[in-house]
């Protein structure tokens, strides 16, 4: 019995730290170094990935577009700590290496047009811009919507070619 007493007690017992296992708490120094990604931080609201998912759903972009989207957030933050004034350029290809080695350039390509033309990014050279409100989609859907009555109105076959060629006859 005193046998079985004895390894119950070495088994509840806490187990010992050493003081060179752990770093001292408070730490020493008065200011922290956070370690940061390599990719670094993108930081997305649940607003926009609200957004990406039901535009997936709606089948308004395809699954690698889904992929393309979160490769989008983090190009801005792979340059996050460029000095001032440093020229940003975004290129497809950049986009290509992040959906992984499978995916061609074409298709990395047509995944920033589904993008674009879903209207949750706009997409250029020097800027990569995501949609982060409902609203602001939602603005470009009644902008595009009204552009399109416009054009309608404006088609050779509309109301303005009707009106000339009367002018004409007179």
């Amino acid at each position: 019995m005193a046998f079985l007493a004895h390894t119950y007690a070495d088994r509840s017992a806490p187990p010992q730290r050493t003081a060179a296992s752990e770093p001292p708490w408070p730490p020493q120094t008065s200011s922290l170094q956070a370690r940061k990604p390599a990719g670094g931080f993108a930081l997305l609201t649940v607003d926009q990935i609200l957004l990406l998912w039901l535009a997936y759903q709606h089948d308004l972009i395809e699954p690698l577009a889904l992929r393309g989207y979160l490769g989008l957030c983090e190009m801005p933050a792979r340059r996050c700590q460029l000095a001032p004034g440093t020229r940003i350029h975004y290129q497809a290809r950049e986009l290509q290496k992040l959906l992984g080695p499978a995916v061609r350039l074409a298709t990395a390509a047509a995944a920033i047009a589904t993008l674009e033309a879903s209207g949750l990014v706009t997409w250029t050279e020097t800027a990569v811009e995501l949609i982060t409100q409902p609203a602001a989609l939602q603005a470009q859907t009644n902008a595009r919507s009204q552009l399109a009555r416009l054009g309608a109105f404006l088609d050779a076959e509309g109301p303005l070619r009707d009106n000339e060629e009367a002018r004409d006859a007179r």
